[in-house]
Parts: structure tokens; sequence; C-alpha cells
């Protein structure tokens, strides 16, 4: 059975709410196929369960983030998103320490849906932008080593 383009953007719409602002990993059952797929930057993943892990880590180090959609495109089985993610970081991350600092980051995630399941999902976001915000306070100002204009 064909699902339509609009029916796959309303299935991502349910998904980011459920798994990614309320955190409900229990949920990548029915959302993701078991040998998904994907790639972040922090890295691939390959199944269902190292994906769960991924959000699982996210949850602690930005338990009241929140992904909004800014625009959502569909094409047959894949679906765009760009999205707006938001946060405060009280919990380590990539190596890093909580900071308590918020967290603004745009990114672009691309599914692709195969019999109601997500069998690829990948994201592009700013990583070094993100490392940046939740490290601004504590990295000390260089301002005084260059002249002023």
């Amino acid at each position: 059975m064909r699902i339509s383009a609009s029916e796959n953007k309303q299935f991502i719409r349910w998904a980011i709410e459920e798994i990614f602002n309320r955190k409900r990993t229990e949920m990548a059952g029915v959302f993701y196929e078991h040998d998904c797929r994907g790639n972040t930057p922090d890295g691939r993943y390959k199944s269902r369960d190292e994906l769960t892990a991924i959000l699982a880590r996210y949850a602690v180090a930005l338990p009241d983030s929140r992904m909004s959609i800014d625009c959502m495109i569909a094409d047959g089985d894949r679906v765009i998103v760009h999205y707006t993610f938001t946060g405060t970081n009280t919990g380590p991350w990539a190596g890093l320490p909580a900071t308590n600092h918020a967290l603004r980051i745009s990114g672009v995630m691309i599914s692709r849906i195969q019999n109601n399941r997500i069998i690829q999902q990948d994201f592009v976001w700013d990583a070094l932008d993100a490392r940046r915000q939740l490290t601004a306070a504590t990295t000390p100002r260089l301002d005084h080593l260059w002249p002023a204009a």
C-alpha cells in the first residue's frame, strides 16, 4: 500500500512530537524499523537500538529540549524537515560537562519511510556552533589580542 506524501508528513510530525519533544523513546518501535540507519553530527547509527541510545543521551543532556518544525517538504517516501532545536544543557553532552547554557540550533532532518516505518533518517546541524553556545561563558575571551579598528 502506497502512503501519500501528506500522510508521511503527518507521520513525521507525530514522531517528532512523541520521540523528540516528549522524550518517549519507548515509542521508537512504532516509528522506526529495527534495522533503520542514519547519520548525525555525533556519528552513525545502524539500528533502532543505537538511535534510541543517542536520543536517551540527548534527553539527559537537554531534558527540556524541543524540536519545532520550521518547514516540511515531502516527496514520495522522503520527508525533509527544517527545524529549530532548543534546550538547556543540564547534563553532560559530547564530552562536555553540564553548563546550564541555553542552546538554539537550526537543522535539517531527512527521513525515508517504507511500510509505515522510518528506515533511514539523517540529521544535519552545526555541531561546532552547538559547542560554542554551550562553552561560551567558559571559553576565555580573546578580544584583547586584536587592536580595535
